[in-house]
């Protein structure tokens, strides 16, 4: 049973707000430290916690296709650099697997087995 809007909100908030949270309460202790030293580990930081969101969302998110109606899932390397946007619940341009065609797939929780 897919969820509603509301449960799929409050999941992505759940994962959300501590990553923005870690963001914002470590800006300023890095940054004072020495000029390049603190900001380069923030800047680390914060592309570790991007990669852990896009594990994290590729792992838990199916595509879609339009065209065959084939429901796929794709590496976090294609969910990274992948056009995304937020029309209709949000699409993906992708290449379905099964028609092999360039289609805006839109995204689906998975199912929890």
């Amino acid at each position: 049973m897919p969820e509603d809007g509301t449960a799929e909100l409050k999941k992505s908030a759940r994962i959300l707000v501590p990553f923005v949270a870690v963001i914002a309460l470590t800006a300023f202790p890095l940054g004072s430290m020495a000029w390049p030293i603190g900001f380069l580990l923030w800047i680390a930081l914060v592309f570790g916690m991007l990669l852990l969101l896009v594990r994290w969302h590729a792992k838990n998110t199916l595509y879609h296709c339009p065209n065959c109606g084939n429901d796929f899932e794709i590496s976090p390397v294609a969910d990274l650099i992948s056009p995304h946007g937020t029309a209709n619940g949000g699409w993906t341009y992708l290449r379905c697997p099964r028609c092999q065609q360039m289609v805006r797939a839109s995204e689906k929780t998975k199912a929890k087995t």
